[in-house]
């Protein structure tokens, strides 16, 4: 069964502007109405062989590691429906009552299962001290909730980057270097039965100046909260010192921003990422795959014109500019409520040096040397139902450049 995490209980009850975090999914509350339609059935029957049957049944429930469900006696749920809840439980029941009063259950899941196989187990049986010789005194089903994440992989880039030329006059962008022209690539699955919707993902990108700091000022900036500024004084990526390419200081480029396509025509809403989205379903699976190679514009379209950021001829531009991403794997709803399954981090480093060149036809020329601590790493896959910090603008990535000035 899919989990009951929309909003069909309370349409225009929303945390954030786009309509796509609930506050509080339907698994949270106890009303429900006309729209609650997530709730399977599940019907009751005894057959006692025409014989009295005065000590009754029980109906238990136990969770899995991970999956877990709430039985309720109406389909709408409502106040005082609820059975039962909770990790595990019982409840004891008379032949009458299982005839009438529960003769059929409504199953609500409340938590996804982390694999097909931690199943939740549903048993009605006989109490032990009144079988009276009667055979088949246990009955029991398995239940799963999904969606089943079974995969969420971020391949990276070969650790490198290189100095590019823009498309216009005096542009230059550092691009992480890519394998098979991509410098990131997502790929994530789910087990679906029972559910509408489809996976997407959400992203958090935050970078810093690295430049000059020691590891554990590093560490400090790349930890801190998305909601929060990079502390003050870390200062600005600057040109020989007095020439200033990007300023980190809080209101700037340290922010946390929510990584969307808005302004470059990927077609997403925020809080989804979408650039080169593909999803499509097979065996009760739904695949989503996108990718993202970061980039750090300089000159015309980038944070300030190349004839003011890049090094004069002769000269070099020590640079160590560090991404920090957090990418989340969430389900969307009919109704776009976006409940989050996973997250994965990853770091993104450009750490080198620029050297300016004699201009050639009016141009500037520039070149750029790697350093031996530019690399790029991916954690491990953690789960969580957490939504994050933002989810809402500043938006990143406008013009495909995750380096810009947040006004």
């Amino acid at each position: 069964m899919g989990i009951n995490g929309d909003n069909d209980h309370a349409p225009n009850d929303w945390r954030d502007d786009a309509n796509h975090i609930p506050t509080k999914y339907g698994f949270e509350v106890d009303k429900g109405g006309a729209g609650e339609n997530d709730l399977v059935a599940l019907k009751l029957r005894v057959d006692t062989g025409g014989q009295p049957f005065p000590a009754g049944f029980r109906l238990t429930w136990q969770s899995g590691s991970t999956g877990r469900v709430s039985l309720w006696k109406s389909a709408n749920k409502g106040a005082g429906q609820r059975a039962g809840s909770g990790a595990a439980g019982e409840l004891p029941l008379t032949v009458a009552q299982i005839q009438q009063e529960f003769a059929t259950l409504y199953v609500e899941g409340v938590a996804v299962s982390s694999t097909l196989t931690d199943r939740i187990k549903i048993s009605l049986e006989a109490n032990a001290s009144s079988l009276g010789g009667l055979a088949g005194g246990k009955d029991t089903v398995n239940a799963t909730v999904t969606p089943v994440l079974e995969k969420f992989d971020i391949a990276a880039g070969l650790g490198a980057s290189r100095l590019a030329r823009g498309t216009r006059t005096g542009e230059y962008r550092f691009v992480s270097d890519p394998v098979g022209g991509i410098g990131f690539k997502y790929t994530a699955q789910a087990y679906k039965k029972g559910l509408s919707g489809e996976l997407e993902l959400v992203q958090l990108v935050r970078n810093a100046n690295y430049l000059n700091l020691t590891a554990a000022q590093q560490q400090t900036v790349a930890e801190t909260r998305f909601d929060q500024a990079v502390p003050a004084g870390l200062g600005a990526l600057r040109n020989q010192a007095t020439k200033m390419i990007y300023n980190f200081a809080p209101g700037h480029g340290g922010l946390g921003a929510l990584d969307s396509q808005l302004s470059f025509g990927g077609g997403g809403d925020a809080p989804f990422y979408r650039l080169n989205r593909n999803y499509g379903e097979a065996d009760e699976r739904g695949t989503l795959t996108d990718d993202d190679t970061p980039v750090i514009r300089l000159g015309a379209g980038g944070v300030l014109p190349a004839a003011s950021c890049l090094p004069d001829p002769g000269k070099q531009t020590p640079i160590d500019v560090g991404y920090r991403f957090q990418t989340y794997v969430v389900w969307r709803f009919a109704d776009g409520s976006a409940l989050f399954l996973a997250r994965r981090k990853f770091d993104l480093r450009f750490e080198g040096t620029i050297a300016g060149q004699a201009p050639q036809n009016g141009r500037p020329i520039v070149t750029f040397q790697a350093g031996a601590q530019h690399k790029n790493t991916v954690g491990d896959l953690e789960s969580t139902s957490s939504v994050p910090e933002i989810v809402n603008p500043p938006l990143a990535n406008d013009l495909m450049a995750h380096f810009r000035e947040v006004q």
